[in-house]
């Protein structure tokens, strides 16, 4: 699952994971387990009986992720004197993609050949944010107090596409006091395009002001929302 490394499942003849097959529980373009390494590319290629050579002259059907991820190295170079990328991640999201629309969940190489810039659409994801309680009097411990007024920083990682004039708001969450926080913003510009499989923090922080009579220790519920240009789904 690091940057550079393309993970391969091995699958069966329809498709479905090998019960001996390496995964990733988190998908394909998601992982929990550290931002800053992982980025979690993956496909599924077949590794159920393939005829491969053999020790003494032979030939055996074997199976593994030993046999799938040939087959896709194979297909990723021939794919790459057909078209041109203009970054690996691009092609690593094309590929991820066309996997997306397979029935059985097998990669598509025609389907990654077939794709054009109007087809990848952005699509943003939550990383982390940070909030700053240093304005108007609070007291810069890094935790929201009753009476602060707090600035909060998302970071946000695009998957394929590029993702212009993202844009995001902050609202109270669903059956939470909506006096027990004021939003002093509307929608707030991030200040900076994302290129495929980018992240990158907010330039501009929203605001929003935690009530003086807030119970120590209390937990509220806030939804941020954002969108870009052509995006598929706005988060």
């Amino acid at each position: 699952a690091f940057t550079f490394v393309l993970g391969v499942e091995a699958g069966n003849r329809d498709g479905s994971l090998a019960s001996f097959s390496n995964y990733d529980a988190d998908g394909p373009t998601f992982s929990a387990f550290g931002e800053d390494k992982l980025y979690n590319y993956e496909l599924r290629a077949p590794g159920v009986a393939i005829m491969s050579t053999f020790p003494g002259g032979k030939y055996k059907a074997l199976n593994g992720t030993s046999m799938a991820s040939p087959l896709v190295a194979g297909a990723i170079s021939r794919l790459l004197q057909c078209k041109e990328y203009s970054s690996k991640e691009v092609l690593f999201g094309d590929l991820i993609h066309a996997r997306k629309k397979s029935s059985n969940q097998m990669v598509d190489f025609r389907a990654a050949y077939e794709i054009t810039d109007a087809d990848r659409t952005p699509e943003l994801q939550l990383v982390t944010y940070a909030m700053v309680d240093t304005i108007n009097g609070g007291d810069g411990d890094g935790t929201p107090d009753a009476g602060e007024t707090i600035e909060l920083y998302p970071t946000f990682r695009n998957v394929w596409g590029i993702a212009n004039n993202i844009t995001f708001t902050l609202s109270v969450g669903e059956a939470e006091d909506p006096e027990i926080v004021e939003i002093l913003d509307g929608t707030i510009e991030f200040g900076k395009p994302l290129s495929s499989y980018a992240k990158g923090k907010s330039n501009n922080p929203i605001r929003f002001k935690i009530n003086d009579e807030c119970a120590d220790g209390r937990h509220i519920r806030l939804l941020l929302r954002a969108t870009c240009d052509n995006i598929a789904q706005p988060i």
